[in-house]
């Protein structure tokens, strides 16, 4: 269980899943790539949102972490086409990570992949499902990467004003409040 574990909320109605469509859901993290307060959302082309942060961490983390965070929320039977803004996640859960998994989770010359614990839980969260990733562009106008990314910077913006790790919803742009 990562930092954020804090969104496991077991009372939330997940709702019905269609087993027959794949979910598009947009990711994006915010942060400093030496560290500092950091953001992460994620956005569902079905309305469905989440987001949250932690006072002390990485840019990347935070983009693994919205990965994370939905693969805990939607059930293991719902298809899923993850669109990442970061070419890095892509890449990793794509074509580098079985490399690494060759050379005992290290990268070309030896260093050890950054990371890891992370990756290894998303990892085990992807595995028997279907899932699909393509990389979005960034800011370019595409209406859920846009609020994945507003989801990662109020992220941000709680866990420095509480100092601590936070986590919002999951929501729903459609549903009413509980």
């Amino acid at each position: 269980m990562g930092r954020s574990g804090v969104c496991d909320d077991p009372s939330y109605d997940y709702g019905q899943v269609n087993k027959m469509r794949r979910l598009t859901v947009y990711t994006d993290g915010s942060g400093e790539t030496r560290g500092g307060p950091g953001g992460w959302g994620w956005a569902a082309e079905d309305h469905r949102y989440q987001w949250g942060g932690d006072p002390q961490t990485t840019h990347e983390v935070m983009e693994l972490t919205a990965v994370l965070e939905l693969l805990r929320y939607f059930p293991r039977e719902q298809p899923l086409l993850i669109r990442p803004d970061s070419r890095n996640v892509v890449m990793i859960f794509t074509e580098w990570l079985e490399n690494w998994r060759e050379h005992g989770m290290r990268r070309p010359g030896g260093q050890p992949v950054a990371n890891r614990e992370l990756i290894e839980t998303i990892d085990g969260l992807c595995d028997g499902r279907d899932i699909r990733w393509k990389k979005v562009k960034s800011h370019s106008g595409n209406p859920l990467n846009d609020m994945a990314d507003c989801l990662a910077g109020l992220g941000r913006i709680a866990a420095k004003r509480l100092g601590q790790p936070y986590c919002f919803g999951p929501g729903s742009l459609i549903d009413p409040p509980p």
